[in-house]
């Protein structure tokens, strides 16, 4: 699990998520199963999208689109 940064991502988003239902619940905001549901998908699924480059890296992207990778060097001529 260490190496993959989305599977930490998802689970602070997943236990995030969580949180804020158990929240709303306290304060007695009727939520049905279906709404906590939804509401701990999409704040997981949000942590997932900005994930290590933060908001500022997401609007980034958005407003720049994605940078375009350097290309690839040719290969080693043969026979060295």
């Amino acid at each position: 699990m260490l190496s993959n940064p989305n599977t930490n991502a998802g689970a602070i988003g997943g236990a995030l998520g969580v949180l804020v239902s158990w929240l709303l619940g306290h304060y007695h905001v009727d939520l049905s199963a279906e709404d906590g549901a939804a509401i701990s998908t999409g704040i997981a699924a949000l942590v997932l999208y900005i994930g290590r480059d933060g908001i500022r890296g997401m609007f980034r992207t958005l407003w720049r689109g994605r940078p375009i990778p350097p290309p690839t060097p040719p290969p080693p001529p043969p026979g060295l």
